[in-house]
């Protein structure tokens, strides 16, 4: 596995919530990490698509389109069906839970998280998401 530098790691957070972005997004700069922000899904998949993120961070409860249906639309996305996805949410319940993997999602962390465990699961699937990239890629050039 190829180690990535934080500054080089480019991540969405979609919360409908501007005070859990600001939290989140604090987190991340501290990090190192680069930070695109968005309060609603349809916004998201604009922002994703116009400059794809390494990672995505994505609350479920938002007005008009929840998490659920924007990781589904993500996952319609050429460019982006392969950038991971870690539901952030507040709903803790298994069907929830359940729901945000079957519609997509690579992890689910509810709130309020612990930011060492958010950073290392967004690193650990960064990386992953950037092995499998680069080995597609290679499989492409076969």
């Amino acid at each position: 596995m190829e180690y990535i530098r934080n500054e080089d790691v480019l991540v969405l957070i979609v919360d409908d919530n501007k005070n859990n972005l600001y939290i989140i997004a604090e987190v991340l700069h501290r990090s190192g990490s680069q930070v695109m922000t968005s309060t609603d899904g349809p916004h998201a998949l604009e922002m994703a698509q116009e400059r794809p993120p390494d990672i995505i961070l994505l609350d479920i409860m938002m007005p008009g389109m929840d998490g659920f249906e924007v990781c589904r639309r993500l996952w319609m996305m050429d460019a982006i069906k392969s950038v991971p996805v870690i539901f952030l949410s507040a709903k803790d319940e298994d069907t929830n839970i359940e729901t945000g993997l079957e519609a997509g999602g690579t992890d689910y962390i509810t709130k309020p998280f612990h930011e060492t465990v958010l950073l290392a699961r967004i690193r650990a699937h960064v990386e992953r998401g950037y092995d499998m990239r680069k080995y597609q890629n290679c499989e492409e050039l076969i």
